[in-house]
């Protein structure tokens, strides 16, 4: 019978896997970018990524030691969760990394001043080719796994335009024009039954009007360690302006207003509060007074919880390491009830042999 328990928590353990989506960031060069595992990890953990069908080392992080490969600017560090940071990231950055030999994001990097657009997708979205003049029809193209392919969309020869109709989540990706870049395409899934196809062209200096409308989401629950880094997203598609904000005391305290490049920060003397390209709100350094909620234009965002560093939650812990802890206890449990018996039946075997004398 106890053979048979440990058979079954043996076989839970080296079968408890659990299947993640590889995660899409998109950011612009020169930024910084945090990439986390896909799944949670304990222990040593490598980062990889993939190099022309290849997988390169890039950092390993065991403990608080970090070895890196190939970083010569020292661009790669590890946080305190062994997520991946990435400073001043280039164009030549971008393809897919590995968190322990798991797919775990694949980062786009776009040229500074690229215009993002989101869409919901089965709508319909045109591109506008920046600075082409005369007669010429541009030759657009998109980059897929870091090479560019030739598209044939339907092209407006007079207005230099790329329609896609019916936009899809494979039409996701840089888009060049003559070369240059026109517009980093981000195709949002959704409800179907909530949209609306729209045809609005997309100029190259202003982000698209054609956002979907806003979902029925749930807040995002948020864990980190103080003195950790952490990007906070809005939980709906948003354009324009951007007004991040958080609740302290029933109140709702404004933060940080993003409207295109610029960047309003309130009651932030140590500049802790940055956007990043998708206006996501990156906050440098948690403290635990940061815990609370985060809204994102006056809508519920995230719920961030900031905890002590190394605290330790067993529930923070994965089931895996939960049930190997489980398994060697009772194993050892086990290996010291067999010993006691060994012992008593010594015992009764001696006074056996004694009486017997």
């Amino acid at each position: 019978m106890r053979m048979n328990i440990c058979s079954c928590l043996l076989a839970l353990v080296l079968g408890c896997n659990v299947t993640a989506e590889i995660i899409h960031q998109i950011v612009k060069e020169e930024q910084q970018v945090s990439l986390h595992c896909s799944h949670s990890v304990e222990g040593k953990v490598t980062w990889s990524r993939e190099i022309n069908g290849n997988t390169v080392d890039i950092l390993i992080a065991d403990g608080d030691g970090e070895q890196r490969f190939n970083d010569s600017h020292k661009r790669y560090s590890s946080l305190a969760d062994k997520s991946l940071h990435i400073s001043r990231v280039a164009l030549s950055d971008s393809g897919k990394y590995l968190c322990n030999n798991e797919a775990a994001v694949e980062l786009t990097v776009i040229p500074s001043g690229t215009t993002i657009v989101s869409i919901a997708e089965k709508s319909s979205v045109t591109l506008t080719c920046p600075d082409v003049g005369g007669s010429h029809v541009p030759t657009w193209t998109r980059e897929i796994d870091g090479k560019r392919q030739q598209i044939r969309h339907h092209v407006s020869a007079v207005h230099k335009y790329l329609n896609i109709p019916d936009v899809q989540p494979g039409d996701s990706g840089l888009y060049y024009c003559d070369g240059k870049p026109a517009a980093n395409l981000n195709v949002i899934k959704g409800d179907q039954s909530e949209r609306e196809d729209k045809k609005t062209p997309i100029s190259p200096t202003t982000t698209s009007t054609t956002s979907p409308p806003a979902a029925n989401t749930e807040m995002i629950h948020q864990i980190v360690e103080e003195k950790e880094h952490v990007f906070l997203h809005c939980s709906h598609s948003v354009e324009g302006k951007v007004t991040w904000s958080r609740e302290i005391n029933g109140n709702t305290v404004d933060i940080l207003t993003v409207d295109g490049d610029r960047e309003q920060r309130f009651n932030d003397p140590h500049k802790r509060y940055s956007s990043l390209a998708d206006k996501s709100l990156l906050i440098l350094k948690t403290a635990l007074s940061d815990s609370g909620k985060y809204l994102c234009n006056n809508k519920a965002a995230v719920e961030l919880t900031v905890i002590p560093s190394a605290s330790p939650y067993l529930w923070r812990m994965p089931v895996r390491v939960v049930i190997v802890i489980l398994y060697l206890i009772l194993m050892i449990s086990i290996t010291v009830t067999t010993w006691r018996r060994a012992q008593q039946i010594q015992k009764q075997h001696t006074a056996e042999t004694e009486n017997h004398l």
